[in-house]
């Protein structure tokens, strides 16, 4: 039985979105580190180690990158302005910027892995 094209192309886009994904976080890393390191969220940690081993790994789980992706961008909503404005007035960093921008850019990457993408996968 032959595979449906559209399958396999939906699928392949998930991976493709997933990689992507990946790639930006490992090219990114220390930046949210840093990031989450101002915030004090240790699961962030953990859930951008997930991201890391994907990476590293032979085949990559696009959903287990969104679920990681979804963690992250949980935490950095979770944030609360007065919060932010207490790191940057204590460390000089401008941590509402740096959590707006990489929220947005991970935010998009996470919205880019569609399950229904990734059902052929």
């Amino acid at each position: 039985m032959m595979p449906n094209m559209k399958e396999t192309t939906a699928g392949q886009h998930g991976i493709e979105a997933a990689m992507k994904a990946a790639d930006f976080v490992h090219f990114n890393g220390s930046a949210l580190c840093l990031l989450f390191d101002l915030i004090d969220e240790e699961a962030a940690f953990d859930a951008l180690g997930g991201l890391y081993a994907q990476k590293q790994g032979l085949m990559i789980d696009a959903h287990l990158v969104k679920a990681h992706l979804q963690t992250i961008v949980g935490i950095l909503e979770g944030q609360s302005t007065a919060r932010l404005d207490s790191i940057a007035a204590i460390r000089g960093i401008d941590a509402d910027a740096m959590l707006r921008w990489y929220g947005a850019k991970l935010t998009d990457l996470m919205r880019a892995i569609r399950p229904e993408k990734c059902a052929a996968a």
